[in-house]
């Protein structure tokens, strides 16, 4: 990014000095010219633009499976927003390895309370940085939740799901959600490479002191056509502030599905 802002400063430095050598040194009818060739450098010049929100430039590219995992998810979820079953599934397929590089992909989820919904915004391309206009999108009415975060309410959505015992509330709103590849940077027992889900609001909490935890299997569930829940998993414990135990999830499938 600092050597991409370097490069527009010095391109810039030189329109400007081509078109003062051009009025101070040149004969009649240089200057325009000088305007022309000027008009040749911008065109050397990406129509890019660098900001907190990511790059964008040109036409990013991800892969045709990536894409398709995307296009798979975001129509699961308008489809179970649409729902007139509550407490249901649904499954989108699954992500494979999301990568690193220029072939990352990292899907971000944030509710908008203003407007009602949530924006899914998806980086790929040059270093996974790059903003992908055909599948960012706002998604009306969702609200991203997770079945994670904290220990009574996973063991409570594990009781009503997995041992028929009703409890009390099962899913934890979340602000933003973060989906992307990892290389085993966190600080959890599982740290090791793999797809990873995070929820900035919790801090060091729950999912986010997990690397490899993001083994849905394309599973999701809304308890209330608002609400879309993700699953993070872990590997030793079969409900607790992390997520739910990876085998579990396949139990899920059997489970009502939004119609």
């Amino acid at each position: 990014m600092v050597a991409m802002n370097k490069l527009v400063v010095y391109v810039l430095v030189m329109m400007f000095a081509i078109i003062f050598a051009a009025v101070l040194y040149s004969p009649s009818g240089a200057f325009e010219k000088g305007k022309s060739a000027v008009e040749g450098v911008k065109n050397l010049v990406p129509n890019i633009s660098i900001g907190d929100s990511g790059l964008v430039g040109g036409t990013p590219e991800i892969s045709s499976l990536h894409y398709k995992e995307i296009l798979d998810l975001n129509t699961t979820i308008n489809r179970m927003l649409s729902s007139s079953d509550s407490d249901c599934f649904g499954n989108y397929g699954g992500f494979t390895t999301l990568g690193l590089g220029d072939g990352a992909v990292t899907i971000t989820l944030t509710y908008d309370s203003e407007k009602g919904g949530t924006r899914m915004m998806v980086n790929g391309g040059a270093g996974g940085k790059q903003i992908v206009p055909d599948l960012t999108t706002f998604i009306p009415k969702m609200r991203p939740c997770v079945i994670a975060g904290d220990d009574v309410l996973v063991k409570n959505f594990f009781n009503n799901f997995v041992n028929g015992a009703s409890n009390g509330n099962y899913y934890a709103f979340a602000n933003s959600i973060t989906i992307r590849y990892d290389e085993g940077t966190g600080t959890g027992a599982t740290c090791s490479n793999g797809n990873r889900i995070t929820v900035p609001e919790f801090g060091s909490k729950g999912p986010n002191n997990n690397c490899d935890n993001f083994e849905d299997q394309g599973v999701i569930f809304t308890p209330d056509n608002l609400h879309v829940c993700f699953f993070p998993t872990n590997y030793v414990t079969n409900s607790d502030e992390h997520g739910i135990e990876n085998a579990y999830v396949e139990k899920f499938k059997q489970q009502k599905q939004c119609s």
